[in-house]
């Protein structure tokens, strides 16, 4: 859920470049989330270098993936490239795990578990069904 949150923030973040660059009021985009959630502006700075650098290493993470399936589509044999890809499953969910825990240090147990509600309600509001499988029922967008 984190993932899917995090991503939202940084494109909103870069919507908002995207109109100063433009020399537009960027305003009303860039503090989005800062007052959907309530938090003043500490704690949107501390949101959003949590979400900044989690997406940053989920994207150098995928841009790794991206060559070693290229690898492994030209090399199927290749283990190390196998190796090396089944490694990095599990660091995608331990970048989010850690922008977590970075914001829960920032913000303090109490404040973070109030910032934390605020976020589980606003994802799932922007998270979709997807058809599920013959037989099964649908599932809700996940971490």
């Amino acid at each position: 859920m984190y993932k899917v949150f995090f991503r939202m923030l940084v494109g909103t973040q870069l919507a908002a470049d995207e109109l100063r660059d433009q020399g537009r009021d960027d305003s009303a985009l860039r503090n989005y989330f800062q007052r959907a959630l309530r938090l003043n502006d500490f704690e949107r700075l501390a949101l959003v270098s949590a979400a900044r650098d989690c997406v940053a290493e989920l994207d150098q993470q995928g841009r790794v993936i991206q060559e070693l399936a290229r690898e492994l589509k030209s090399r199927p044999d290749n283990a190390e490239a196998r190796a090396k890809l089944a490694g990095l499953q599990g660091k995608g969910e331990a970048a989010v795990t850690g922008a977590v825990e970075q914001l829960r240090q920032s913000l303090g147990p109490e404040r973070f578990a109030q910032v934390d509600m605020l976020i589980r309600l606003r994802v799932r509001q922007n998270l979709r069904l997807a058809p599920g499988r013959s037989g099964q029922p649908a599932r809700r967008g996940g971490n």
